[in-house]
């Protein structure tokens, strides 16, 4: 795994056993007051080897971390994107045909971009930058053929100056002249993504514009140049920032789906397939919507995927119901206990009835909510198992913990400093049955359920934001959990939430981490063989 600490400019690289225990190794210095901010992995020494390369925003340069296959790197190489350039974002792909790793940086300050050609052997050579435009405060870059050349393009999104930047390649590393197209007055293009939205094998681009409140859809042409934008919008004042692209109505076309920040609101444009789009109904409970969680399944048996959201302000649980091609048809408020407070929630059949149910943990309230599903979307009255006094529960998850084909639950409490078992009957009641430490002050945030040291018993992986570190409790596969082990992430990194996948394919266990503390989501990579 390979933790990016920003804060403390430090590259921390996890040592995985193939058990689901993992050691640190050294950590790894970037610069003094590099201010680390993102990162990419590729082999760009041609080894077989994971390599690592960083973005120092403060030091005005890219670092190399060339791996040695065994968990260890060498110190860092810098190459410099030139003075006061302060790059922000970085991609990686081959620009100039050689099958080789290049580095392409967006420097906000600078208004520029910089084309660092890799050599194979782990050495880059920055050959040229790019002038975006003046002021423009660049964000985003991404790489695609827009021509269909043969050659990799590049478009930019700039936020102050409100244009999109095409860059087309000639194969060689160097580029035309970049030609821009403006997304609106003063819309502030904050994110920019590359896809096919009408079904003609042509790229074409999607901006979100956060002080827009839109979004901006330039439909390519095949040679390189885009049509004019027709813009989408999302409401006054509502800041997109996020965007997603995906099918998200099963009509095998591509939408869109973008997070509101200011307005705490998401919103999906619904794709035609022939480069158009359908504003979806903005989901927001009222003017104090603000989400804890979210998760989906199908709450009426329509055979469409359905949404659940906490509501912790107004302590609720909203449901979106009647998912067809263009929109929700229903939004359904469950409202709970006063002061409840819902921060989290999860979905499983508790009562083996062929129904979802939901489980929700009531910070407020000191309490888990149980609400059993009727089948129409919509759900019994709640009834609540207590977590302790002052316990404030905040994150929990749905698992059969024992073997017995009952869903169980687990639940951080982040004042009492312990994870609670709850074991169900499947019959919709469940039993407290055991309290497990995670540590003096640990403040456990998030935890997740996935069986690390493939016994075929889970296992209990809780982020401690008030110790910062990683706390494992194995499965004995009867419901009980021992032998604790904690992963140190770094001083005042805070995770605050935490997924695991099989991120490089070695059919291990890895782990992802949010962390609170460094204001940016780490992304952690196993490491070993």
């Amino acid at each position: 795994m390979v933790v990016l600490y920003q804060v403390s400019n430090l590259l921390g690289v996890f040592l995985g056993h193939g058990n689901g225990s993992f050691t640190i190794s050294t950590l790894h210095s970037t610069e003094p007051n590099a201010d680390p901010y993102e990162f990419a992995i590729a082999d760009f020494n041609k080894d077989d080897h994971v390599d690592i390369v960083v973005i120092y925003f403060n030091s005005n340069v890219v670092g190399i971390f060339l791996g040695y296959g065994n968990g260890s790197f060498s110190n860092t190489i810098t190459f410099s994107t030139e003075t006061d350039t302060i790059p922000r974002s970085l991609t990686i792909g081959d620009v100039n045909n050689d099958d080789r790793v290049d580095i392409v940086t967006v420097n906000t300050y600078a208004d520029t971009i910089s084309i660092f050609l890799g050599e194979g052997t782990g050495n880059f050579t920055l050959i040229e930058t790019y002038l975006t435009e003046a002021s423009a405060q660049p964000r985003e870059a991404s790489i695609g053929d827009l021509n269909k050349d043969g050659n990799m393009d590049i478009v930019v999104c700039n936020y102050y100056t409100s244009t999109t930047s095409i860059f087309l390649g000639y194969g060689n590393g160097s580029f035309q002249a970049q030609v821009l197209y403006s997304v609106g007055y003063q819309a502030w293009a904050n994110s920019i993504n590359l896809a096919d939205f009408n079904n003609d094998s042509i790229l074409d681009i999607v901006v979100t514009n956060y002080n827009g409140n839109n979004v901006a859809i330039l439909l390519g042409l095949g040679d390189g140049t885009f049509s004019n934008v027709s813009a989408y919008s999302i409401g006054d004042g509502a800041g997109p920032s996020y965007q997603s692209i995906g099918d998200f109505n099963n009509d095998q076309i591509l939408d869109i789906a973008v997070v509101n920040i200011i307005i705490n609101t998401v919103v999906i444009l619904f794709g035609f397939g022939d480069g158009t789009f359908l504003l979806g109904t903005t989901y927001s409970a009222d003017a104090n919507f603000a989400p804890g969680s979210i998760a989906s399944g199908d709450f009426n048996h329509d055979g469409q995927s359905d949404i659940m959201l906490t509501n912790f302000i107004t302590n609720t649980i909203i449901v979106f119901v009647d998912y067809d091609r263009h929109s929700y048809a229903g939004v359904i408020a469950h409202r709970l206990a006063d002061g409840s407070q819902p921060h989290s929630a999860a979905l499983g059949d508790l009562n083996d009835d062929g129904r979802l149910d939901i489980v929700v943990a009531n910070y407020g309230t000191d309490n888990i909510g149980i609400l059993l599903g009727l089948g129409n979307a919509l759900f019994s009255s709640m009834i609540t198992y207590s977590t302790g006094n002052d316990s404030h529960p905040r994150s929990l998850a749905i698992a059969d913990f024992n073997h017995d084909n009952h869903l169980d639950i687990v639940v951080t409490n982040s004042e009492t400093n312990d994870v609670a078992i709850f074991h169900g009957y499947s019959n919709g009641t469940f039993t407290l049955t055991a309290l497990y430490s995670t540590g003096v002050r640990s403040r456990p945030s998030t935890i997740t359920v996935g069986d690390v040291d493939n016994d075929n018993n889970l296992d209990l992986i809780v982020a401690n934001s008030g110790t910062s570190n990683i706390f494992v409790l194995y499965g004995y596969g009867n419901g009980t959990f021992g032998n604790e082990t904690s992963y140190p992430l770094g001083y005042e990194s805070l995770p605050y939430s935490i997924a695991l996948a099989d991120l490089n394919n070695d059919e291990r266990i890895d782990m992802a981490i949010a962390s609170y503390g460094t204001d940016n989501i780490d992304t952690l990579v196993k490491m070993c063989d």
